[in-house]
């Protein structure tokens, strides 16, 4: 069931609940069309609020998503018993079976205990109910939805019954308190980024019957321990990945605050996307030349890394990768590079020069913008496209060195460096073989 189906029906049916929105008037609302729905709510008003049948004469029909995100204060959503289609129990909405638990209110606190009569936990179950301290799940549930458990930031503890055979993604993200999980033997399933920004997290074990995965020193792999799925967000000090690691995947080491370094063997051929982002602690890390693909945003965000040596396996930087590495003052590329992806570099302001080898064609938007620090970088004549504002922001630019250029290039450069006194200068270098030319 879509996000605005359920919060169409929950707010349409509930009255005299501790929102914040007082009345109308602290709601905002489209009633362009033929129907209206409710977009927005004013976080300063407080007290009850009923959600009218129709506004200027048009029927509400329709609740926006995260229209009421930050009403914290909802206790309890209670369900008339006349409803064909839903059903509460201690102020929590179910189906009308009681077979899926759909809404668990935000300012719900404590110990809660979920009926044994639910199967699944819905999409955004228990999201961002801050308060929770603990849930316990009965063993007749078999999955747990899309960020069903996200941002319960009180959550210490939780177990996963055997039964559960899907952990739904981004299922305990950003459960900060959340020390420990044990997968159980039935779970075949866990999507990306589970137990991403978990930052106590120190140990995820599983089951020794689980066909599908297994785990080592708290951390989450395949069965075979060929991918390295998890490392826990809690997990300090330096970091060997076994050898029998082919692959790190998606999100493998995501918000791992307190790594300092990360050792990645032989045997690893791909780095997944986001495998490595805000990793804020991590200074080194040596990528072998067994490695042929480094996926999207793999470390973003990794403030701390000061320097990288990409191997000649690599054919290519992706998008995003070190967008954000802020300390990276030094980064060798081999000729292998064929293209460097947009934001690839965006935000490394200690990356004082670059030297793009001969074998890169194309530099995608913004790849360099807002390295502040860079003050010269060299293209060859191998490259043929630069993309919108790649040097943009690089307020220390002086000279850019590039072979025989064509006019076209040089526009391309014009745009890729605007704002810069080096934009000023390729452009009347512009200009004058456009003379030349007439």
């Amino acid at each position: 069931m879509k996000a605005t189906t359920i919060l169409a029906f929950l707010f349409l049916i509930c009255a005299a609940l501790p929102l914040y929105a007082a009345d109308i008037n602290d709601l905002t609302y489209d009633a362009s069309g033929a129907t209206v729905t409710i977009t927005d709510c004013d976080t300063a008003a407080s007290g009850a609020l009923v959600i009218p049948e129709t506004i200027e004469g048009k029927p509400v029909t329709s609740i926006g998503y995260d229209a009421f995100y930050d009403c914290s204060s909802l206790a309890s959503i209670a369900v008339s018993e006349g409803n064909m289609a839903y059903s509460s129990e201690d102020g929590v909405l179910f189906n009308k079976a009681k077979t899926i638990l759909i809404v668990c209110p935000g300012g719900k606190s404590g110990a809660y205990a979920i009926p044994e009569s639910v199967t699944s936990i819905g999409d955004y179950a228990f999201s961002d109910c801050t308060s929770l301290a603990s849930v316990t799940i009965p063993g007749s549930v078999t999955s747990t939805g899309y960020e069903a458990f996200w941002g319960c930031t009180s959550l210490t503890s939780i177990t996963i019954p055997d039964g559960v055979t899907s952990i739904g993604q981004g299922a305990f993200a950003t459960c900060t308190n959340l020390t420990s999980i044990t997968i159980p033997s039935s779970v075949t399933s866990i999507g990306d980024y589970a137990f991403s920004d978990c930052t106590s997290l120190t140990s995820i074990a599983v089951s020794e019957g689980n066909i599908a995965y297994s785990s080592e020193d708290g951390v989450l792999f395949n069965k075979a321990k060929t991918i390295l799925i998890v490392c826990p967000g809690g997990n300090s000090g330096a970091y060997e990945i076994p050898e029998s690691v082919t692959s790190i995947g998606d999100y493998a080491f995501d918000y791992c605050t307190s790594l300092p370094s990360i050792t990645i063997p032989g045997s690893v051929t791909s780095i997944g996307d986001y495998a490595f982002s805000d990793c804020t602690s991590l200074a080194s890390v040596t990528i072998p030349g067994s490695v042929t693909s480094i996926g999207y945003s793999a470390f973003y965000g990794c403030r701390s890394l000061a320097s990288v040596t990409v191997p000649d396996s690599v054919t290519s930087i992706g998008s995003s990768v070190f967008r954000g590495c802020s300390s990276l003052a030094n980064i060798t590329l081999p000729n292998s590079i064929t293209s460097i992806g947009y934001s690839a570099f965006y935000g490394c302001r200690s990356l004082a020069s670059v030297t793009v080898p001969d074998s890169v064609t194309s530099i995608g938007s913004s790849a360099f913008r807002g390295c502040s620090s860079l003050a010269n970088i060299t293209l060859p004549n191998s490259v043929t496209s630069i993309g919108n504002y790649a040097f943009r922001d690089c307020s220390s630019l002086t000279s850019i060195t590039f072979g025989a250029n064509s006019l076209n290039n040089l526009t391309e450069l014009y745009r890729a460096t605007e704002r810069t006194e080096e934009a000023k200068k390729l452009e009347r270098r512009a200009e004058r073989i456009r003379a030349m030319k007439r």
